[in-house]
């Protein structure tokens, strides 16, 4: 079980952090004096790993014996901190223990606040609390869930970018890997968005194009042509962010999440982390082939 959890927005106890050696020591736990506290375990620790003196590990053994025990304590009180039932009275409430519900500000010389966000309305309570205090206060709420609803990610296309180029590839009239003339058109016109960067002397800056061109079958290769030279094979994107991506992550040693937030960052292109892993895998089947 996470204490932490348990504490974190709904216990807040006089000190000034949820620590275990501040909360346990405020409920009255002592450690020993002996006991390698903070930074003094590390030391004891690299020390016992460099030595093997069977008196370092006894005194780390009961060191974390003692944190044990300071966390059983905090469970204690935790669990003591129950709020009573009204209609049975089951149980009785602690008298060092403030629940947040009952404080009453009597001597405000406003109205109280009223906002149809009740988020607000418990800030501006929140504002009235006493935080020189010597007891133990208690929020009953439960802490809000993760909301499950649609991602908000910004998809990569067109729509979300206020300006594309537009480019139209000419007809073939040779085929471009063997150069032989006996090509046939298949189907209409294809248009496909190219999302890539280009690069200058000085600077660079995303290139975004929808491209129409056409599908060909070369009868002597017998291989199917036309798709134009830009894209990366079976995807969107260009060989250039292909490279620019590939320098990151394999020159630089930058995560994927990281050029995924670069991309974002700095040329509105949103990504996806799985499409780069696949561009990296592609790539390593390219460099064996060669």
């Amino acid at each position: 079980m996470n204490v932490l959890s348990a504490i974190f927005g709904q216990v807040y106890f006089p000190t000034r952090s949820n620590g275990l050696k501040e909360i346990a020591t405020w409920l009255g736990f002592a450690w020993t004096p002996e006991a390698p506290v903070g930074a003094n375990s590390v030391a004891v620790r690299h020390e016992w790993e460099r030595s093997r003196h069977p008196d370092l590990k006894n005194r780390l053994v009961a060191y974390n014996v003692e944190d044990c025990l300071a966390l059983e304590v905090v469970t204690e009180a935790l669990r003591q901190l129950r709020l009573p039932d009204p209609w049975t009275k089951s149980a009785k409430e602690p008298t060092d223990v403030v629940y947040v519900e009952s404080l009453k500000h009597p001597d405000r010389k406003i109205a109280k606040f009223v906002s149809p966000f009740k988020e607000f309305e418990r800030l501006a309570l929140a504002a009235w609390w006493n935080y020189q205090r010597d007891r133990i206060y208690v929020k009953s709420t439960s802490l809000p869930q993760n909301s499950k609803g649609r991602s908000t990610r910004v998809r990569i296309g067109a729509r979300k970018l206020a300006k594309f180029n537009k480019v139209t590839y000419p007809d073939l009239t040779s085929c471009p890997c063997c150069g032989g003339s006996h090509i046939t058109r298949t189907g209409n016109t294809c248009t496909r968005t190219l999302y890539d960067v280009h690069f200058s002397s000085s600077s660079m800056k995303r290139w975004v194009a929808k491209c129409r061109y056409r599908h060909y079958w070369c009868a002597d290769c017998e291989k199917k042509i036309g798709e134009p030279s830009a894209f990366w094979p079976q995807s969107h994107i260009g060989r250039n962010l292909v490279a620019y991506v590939l320098y990151e992550a394999v020159d630089l040693l930058i995560p994927f999440v990281t050029v995924h937030k670069q991309l974002r960052r700095f040329f509105k292109l949103d990504v996806p982390v799985h499409t780069l892993y696949s561009i990296k895998k592609s790539a390593g089947a390219v460099q064996t082939d060669i």
